[in-house]
C-alpha cells in the first residue's frame, strides 16, 4: 500500500512553491521605470559576464527598463570589455565611448554607472590570477570617458562610480582632472582582506604582492593568519595581520543613524573585500566610513605611512546630489538570479546572508543593494516630478 504524504509535508511543499511564485508575480506587476543608463565595466573576464550580475540584478529588481521598455541585459547592455567564445580563441570586443559621440551620449543617457574601469588582464581572462604579468586591454578612464563624465555631472545627472575609478591604468592627467571634477581624491593606497595570508595555500593572494613586500623589506613573507594587505601605487606593501595588528580582522563600514535611515542601510557591516583609501573636498559629503580596527601596533604601522584607520567608504555631493563614489569593489559579487527576484521582499533577506565576517553576503543585502536602490529610486522620482512640472 502506497502511503500518502502527511499534511505537514504537503503544506511545506505548497509554501515552497507558492511563496517564490507570488513574489515573482508581485515583482513583475510593479510599475516599470524607463531610465537610460550607460553602464561601464572594463574588467570582465568571462563570456558569462559574472562581473555584471549584481549591478544588472539591482536594475532589474527595481523594474528599471530601457526607454524601449526592454529589460537590461548584462551580456550586451554595457560599455567595456567583451570576451568572446570560445574562450581559448582569446578573441574579444571592446565597446568604448567615441570622442565624437560624447554630446549625443550625454543627451541620451539619464544616468551613468562606472562599475569597474581597471582593465581585463590577459592572465585574469585566461584563468591565471597569480601570474605577475599585468598586461591589460583598454583599461582606465580615457579622455572621452572623462568628457562624458563631465557633461553628465554638469547636467546634474546621476553618476555612480566604483573601485579603481582613479587608479592605474588611468593616466595621471586624466586622474587629476577627474579628481578635480568630482571632489574625490585617491591617496594611492588600495586594500584587500584575505582570510589566509599564507600564499602557499591561498591561491587568490597575488604573488606580485608577496614579491614586492620581500623586495622592500629584505625579508621573508611569514604571515599565516587572516588580515588586510595595503598596496600603494609606488609598489609599497603593508600587512595588517589579525591579532598582531588588528582587533577585528575585517574592515567595517559604518554609517550614522540619520544617513542609515535615509538610505535604508544598516549602521555597521563587515566588508571583507577590495577597497581604496580616498579623501574628499569640503564640497562633498561622506555618507559612510571604513574603519580598520587596529591595535596599538597596527596604529603605529599606519601612522608611519600616513594612513588613517578611518576613511571614506561612500561619498556623495550635497550640492548637486547626483554624484556618488563607492570606494570599494562593491558590485563584484555573483548574485543568484532567484535571490535577485526575492530581494523585492525584504522580509526574506535572511535567506541570503549570514553573519560570517568572511562573507560579503550581508554587505550586499543590508547595505549595497538598498543603498543603490534608494539612490536610483530617489533620482527617478525627481526626474518624474521635473517632467510633470514641465508639462
Amino acid at each position: 500500500m502506497i502511503q500518502l504524504p502527511g499534511k505537514n509535508y504537503l503544506f511545506a511543499l505548497i509554501i515552497i512553491a507558492v511563496i517564490p511564485t507570488t513574489i515573482f508575480l508581485l515583482l513583475f506587476l510593479r510599475e516599470e521605470k524607463p531610465l537610460e543608463i550607460l553602464i561601464m565595466n572594463k574588467n570582465v573576464s568571462s563570456p558569462s559576464r559574472i562581473e555584471n550580475k549584481t549591478a544588472f540584478g539591482i536594475i532589474n529588481q527595481n523594474r528599471i527598463v530601457r526607454s524601449n521598455k526592454k529589460t537590461y541585459n548584462r551580456k550586451k547592455d554595457y560599455y567595456g570589455f567583451f570576451p568572446l567564445r570560445p574562450r581559448r580563441s582569446k578573441e574579444f570586443h571592446f565597446r568604448e565611448i567615441d570622442s565624437d559621440a560624447v554630446d549625443s551620449l550625454a543627451n541620451h543617457y539619464d544616468m551613468a554607472w562606472f562599475i569597474d574601469t581597471y582593465s581585463t588582464s590577459m592572465d585574469n581572462w585566461h584563468g591565471d590570477s597569480r601570474n605577475t604579468d599585468t598586461s591589460a586591454n583598454h583599461g582606465g578612464l580615457t579622455l572621452s570617458d572623462y568628457l562624458f563624465l563631465e557633461k553628465m555631472i554638469n547636467r546634474n545627472k546621476l553618476v555612480i562610480a566604483e573601485f579603481n575609478f582613479f587608479a592605474s591604468p588611468t593616466s595621471e592627467t586624466i586622474r587629476e582632472k577627474t579628481e578635480e571634477l568630482t571632489g574625490v581624491y585617491w591617496s594611492g593606497w588600495t586594500g584587500m582582506y584575505y582570510d589566509n595570508l599564507d600564499f602557499t595555500i591561498n591561491e587568490y593572494l597575488p604573488l606580485r604582492i608577496v614579491e614586492a613586500y620581500r623586495s622592500q623589506s629584505g625579508g621573508n613573507w611569514s604571515y599565516t593568519g587572516s588580515g588586510i594587505i595595503l598596496a600603494h601605487e609606488n609598489g609599497s606593501v603593508l600587512v595588517l595581520e589579525n591579532e598582531t595588528h588588528l582587533d577585528i580582522e575585517v574592515p567595517l563600514i559604518t554609517t550614522t543613524a540619520g544617513k542609515a535611515k535615509k538610505y535604508g542601510v544598516i549602521e555597521k557591516v563587515h566588508y571583507p573585500y577590495r577597497f581604496d583609501i580616498s579623501y574628499t573636498a569640503d564640497t562633498m559629503d561622506v555618507i559612510s566610513y571604513y574603519e580598520l580596527s587596529v591595535n596599538e601596533k597596527g596604529e603605529r604601522l599606519l601612522k608611519s605611512n600616513n594612513i588613517p584607520s578611518r576613511f571614506p567608504a561612500v561619498i556623495g555631493n550635497p550640492n548637486q546630489g547626483n554624484f556618488f563614489y563607492h570606494g570599494g569593489s562593491f558590485s563584484n559579487y555573483d548574485l543568484p538570479v532567484l535571490a535577485g527576484m526575492l530581494r523585492s521582499t525584504r522580509s526574506l533577506d535572511f535567506l541570503f546572508y549570514n553573519d560570517n565576517v568572511e562573507s560579503r553576503s550581508k554587505f550586499l543585502w543590508k547595505y549595497y543593494n538598498p543603498f543603490v536602490s534608494a539612490v536610483i529610486s530617489n533620482y527617478y522620482i525627481s526626474l518624474s516630478e521635473s517632467a510633470g512640472k514641465a508639462k
